[in-house]
């Protein structure tokens, strides 16, 4: 985590996305350790969808660019098959996911 702080957003200079690849590099191969932790998967997905703005329309980042949007699209996929999950759980609020998904028009 704490090389994951060190990334700083709007900075696009060759050291910063140096660190963005090989923690992203790092963060991908140790996806199921990374699911472990909730705070973990909140502060990647968090840092990684910032850093999308600041590498959007830079031609030489778009492979970085692809490979940060599908490892946050992992793991919040994952986080949904969590609370879906959830509702097969007794004395867990039935449709409390449902009425939470953006989908469900109520959220």
């Amino acid at each position: 985590m704490t090389f994951m702080k060190q990334i700083a957003g709007g900075d696009v200079t060759a050291k910063n996305i140096w660190l963005a690849e090989n923690v992203l590099e790092i963060l991908t191969e140790q996806r199921d350790w990374v699911l472990k932790s909730s705070l973990l998967v909140a502060m990647a997905v968090y840092t990684y969808l910032r850093l999308l703005v600041d590498h959007h329309g830079t031609p030489q980042l778009q492979g970085l660019r692809q490979k940060e949007v599908e490892f946050c699209i992992s793991l919040l996929r994952e986080r949904v098959r969590n609370l879906e999950n959830q509702e097969r759980i007794p004395n867990f609020p039935p449709g409390r996911w449902n009425s939470a998904s953006p989908c469900s028009g109520n959220g």
